[in-house]
């Protein structure tokens, strides 16, 4: 089995990391922030996703050690990602899987497909194996994890925890030996046992919207007292997705619960994308709603105008804003002040 100094990075939560870790991987969320100085622009219009730009500055750059890229065409701007990172030689492994939008039995078959030449193309690059048990240990090391984070859902919906401090912790998990993540996630919702509703207080807001690649936006809006009761975002909130079956055709039970627990402006068709939020609103009574757009992220353009007009145009509660990103670490000054005024008004 390889050793896993090895870290095969992925862009979108639709990659099941479990086939990664099974290889004996390192699988670890590949840094999308913009960075200052960086290079995507030599290889990316003005005008395309500031995440896609953001991921290609992060691997030309180099310091996350990446040995392997996993790419999914979440947007158009991804098929650039992977010709640059091809032609520059930025990884050792480079795969783009092909994840259908449609959620049906012919889709399950085609990704199930897909995800087994994923595994095939690993076990070729790093001379590993991915055997049967190794799949099926990782599967349900991963629903340990899940239910862990479900947990402290749980717990961010209570006020048990604050929405910076859940953010950081699924960033934490995406990030490092899934054994080590367990063991924190573990020890951090055994101590939030002890801490009741101490973070109950505030504005609630649901935040909706692009992957949130930074802390940034959230440490803002708690500043003005402000409460994440409920996070929709890939990056935290619904990272990883519903629990794998471990029994039967793995392949095809990871293509199954992979497709069927995404509810981002992507994998969903409009209808069920109003319906999805409708729920996600008539489950809270929330002061406000924030949508975290990241500048270019075509997808996400349209799905903030259509909610607003579907959902929030006849609504005098609660109030809708968009926030639109570059996508850099830090809060521009234009943002902060948005912010606040948003906050102050509801």
């Amino acid at each position: 089995m390889t050793s896993e100094k090895y870290r095969i990075g992925w862009n979108c939560s639709m990659v099941p990391e479990e086939i990664i870790y099974a290889a004996g991987l390192m699988p670890k969320r590949a840094p999308q922030i913009r960075l200052d100085g960086g290079r995507s622009s030599e290889f990316m219009a003005a005008n395309f996703s500031a995440l896609a730009k953001g991921c290609l500055d992060n691997l030309i750059d180099g310091k996350h050690g990446l040995q392997g890229m996993v790419l999914t065409p979440s947007c158009t701007s991804s098929e650039f990602v992977f010709d640059a990172v091809n032609n520059e030689k930025l990884v050792d492994f480079l795969f783009m899987l092909d994840v259908p939008r449609k959620r049906n039995a012919e889709s399950v078959s085609f990704l199930s497909a897909q995800l087994r030449r994923l595994a095939a193309s690993l076990e070729r690059c790093f001379n590993t194996q991915i055997s049967y048990d190794q799949l099926r240990d990782a599967i349900e090391l991963f629903n340990s994890i899940r239910a862990q984070l479900d947990l402290l859902k749980d717990c961010l919906y209570k006020g048990e925890i604050s929405g910076s401090t859940f953010y950081d912790l699924a960033i934490m998990t995406a990030s490092v030996d899934k054994r080590e993540a367990l063991n924190k996630l573990q020890e951090v919702t055994a101590s939030l046992k002890l801490q009741a509703g101490i973070h109950a207080g505030g504005k609630k807001i649901l935040l909706l919207g692009s992957p949130l690649q930074s802390r940034a936006l959230i440490l803002e809006i708690e500043k003005r007292s402000g409460r994440i009761v409920l996070d929709d975002t890939c990056a935290a909130g619904t990272y990883m997705g519903y629990p794998v079956s471990a029994e039967g055709d793995l392949f095809d039970n990871l293509a199954y619960a992979y497709l069927n627990s995404r509810l981002c402006s992507r994998m969903e068709s409009k209808t069920d994308r109003i319906n999805h939020v409708s729920a996600l609103l008539d489950s809270c009574d929330f002061d406000g709603v924030i949508y975290n757009l990241a500048k270019f992220r075509v997808c996400d353009c349209y799905d903030s105008v259509m909610l607003k007009e579907e959902l929030f145009g006849e609504r005098t509660s609660p109030h809708f804003m968009v926030v639109e990103n570059d996508n850099r670490s830090e809060l521009n000054a234009a943002t902060q002040t948005k912010i606040e005024t948003f906050m102050e008004l509801i």
